[in-house]
């Protein structure tokens, strides 16, 4: 089984991988979603461990299954827990590949959990992103730019405006 490590060269293997292999799980009932949730927004203005985007994922996950990145954070995996934008609820986990968006004009790998779908936006919560002064830190062997002032925020992501690359969602 291969392990994927979120970052900008390992992130692109997951979605060549979904773009293959196209296969739906069932999803926990929804109420399973509120622990994960729960997390995230307890956080809100905090940084979590090293201020990754996916660290904020891990710990979250982590509160519903154990060693949820281990467990789940595979392609086996992701490829049976993968949902389409009009099943996505609130807890879900979303991941951005590679995306430009409206009038940005750089590529973005990011991830975080779903809070609110209205049509065809998602509302979310991560943190690493916005602008500002980076720092390179070590996380799961590879070095990552994270900002200086990395906190849990709210976003959203409007789904017609992306010009180029990808968006998942997923049910864990």
């Amino acid at each position: 089984m291969v392990y994927v490590h979120y970052g900008m060269k390992k992130i692109l293997i997951i979605s060549l991988a979904l773009y293959a292999t196209f296969s739906f799980g069932q999803s926990p009932p929804a109420d399973s979603f509120s622990v994960v949730l729960d997390y995230a927004f307890v956080n809100i203005g905090k940084k979590v461990g090293k201020g990754v985007c996916m660290e904020l994922v891990i710990n979250a996950e982590n509160e519903k299954y154990d060693d949820w990145y281990g467990k789940y954070w595979n392609i086996d995996s992701l490829a049976k827990h993968q949902v389409y934008l009009d099943s996505v609820v609130a807890g879900d986990v979303v991941v951005l590949v590679n995306c430009v968006m409206g009038e940005d004009t750089i590529p973005m790998d990011h991830i975080g959990i779903v809070w609110k779908v209205v049509g065809r936006e998602v509302w979310y919560l991560s943190q690493n992103i916005g602008e500002g002064r980076n720092k390179k830190v070590k996380w799961l062997g590879e070095k990552i730019d994270v900002l200086r002032r990395s906190r849990v925020r709210d976003g959203t992501i409007y789904v017609d405006k992306i010009v180029s690359g990808n968006v998942f969602f997923f049910h864990f």
